[in-house]
């Protein structure tokens, strides 16, 4: 039963990672480019990402940690 959790752990992990990094590069790309006008507009995004996830992305033992 332990083998499986820990596979589940680290299958749950590597589809919390794909999913960041398929959708972070929006704001990689806008950062990039120069198209935020303050820090606090990048935050907000950032911050709007983070619900995303949360909310829409894979759910798993791991999932809050590595979205903090």
């Amino acid at each position: 039963m332990e083998l499986y959790s820990m596979e589940n752990e680290k299958t749950s992990d590597q589809e919390c990672q794909n999913f960041l990094q398929r959708n972070y590069n929006t704001i990689a790309q806008k950062l990039n480019n120069d198209e935020y006008d303050s820090l606090e507009s990048l935050n907000f995004e950032i911050l709007g990402f983070l619900n995303y996830f949360i909310e829409e992305g894979p759910k798993g033992p791991n999932a809050q940690s590595i979205a903090q």
